[in-house]
């Protein structure tokens, strides 16, 4: 049951940052992309600590929104 919390909470996440970042025009792609991949590693780092399935949901939301911060803006820049 707690891994099906963690599922729905990553793509919540991922819904919640592709919404956020859909309606906003990105001017530097590249950095917006090096900054979500720096997040992601860092939320990874945690979720590898933390021993509580209630911060380990909340955690995985946040690699959710990060990895939207990486993939919408590099889809964006393959189409251009």
């Amino acid at each position: 049951m707690n891994l099906s919390y963690m599922e729905v909470s990553l793509g919540v996440g991922m819904i919640t940052g592709t919404v956020i970042l859909g309606s906003y025009v990105i001017a530097k792609k590249g950095r917006t992309i090096l900054y979500g991949l720096i997040a992601a590693l860092g939320f990874y780092l945690i979720f590898g600590v933390v021993q509580s399935l209630t911060m380990l949901t909340i955690i995985y939301f946040f690699i959710g929104f990060s990895m939207a911060f990486v993939f919408i803006p590099f889809s964006r820049r393959l189409r251009k």
